[in-house]
């Protein structure tokens, strides 16, 4: 059996705070949960809300295709698509724990008006027992 590989997905307006610890987080969640696809991470907005979010730490080694984002995987051997909604954090992150900071200040003007955490809920909800809908997947082909 070979190690996990992990991988971080940030875009370009989000940073990595106190990384320092991140690789024993990893380590200890292997071997609670050496099947799983993702570690979720906490991240912070500039609005104060903070959310717990599974598609940023993912296994690279089970991934075969990010179809949209990292939130929507195809993973190896499966035809099904794993979606990995956000859900709103119990509480804050602890300072010296790895987390998130999401800069959206840093974007453009016209990419600050809608945001995608704001509506996620709603999106998912038009969901089909997690998976795409048969009319979403026919627009992709």
């Amino acid at each position: 059996m070979h190690a996990p590989v992990w991988g971080i997905w940030l875009d370009g307006d989000e940073v990595l705070l106190w990384p320092e610890l991140l690789r024993d987080m990893l380590v200890k969640a292997y071997e609670l949960h050496p099947d799983s696809v993702s570690m979720s991470i906490k991240m912070a907005e500039w609005d104060g809300q903070v959310y717990d979010i599974p598609a940023k730490v993912i296994r690279l080694d089970l991934v075969e295709a990010v179809l949209e984002s990292s939130y929507q995987l195809k993973l190896h051997g499966s035809e099904t698509v794993l979606s990995l909604p956000n859900s709103i954090a119990s509480a804050p992150p602890v300072a010296g724990v790895p987390h998130l900071l999401h800069r959206s200040l840093l974007r453009p003007e016209g990419r600050r008006e809608e945001r995608l955490h704001l509506a996620e809920s709603e999106f998912f909800e038009s969901r089909v027992d997690g998976r795409i809908m048969d009319e979403v997947k026919g627009a992709r082909t």
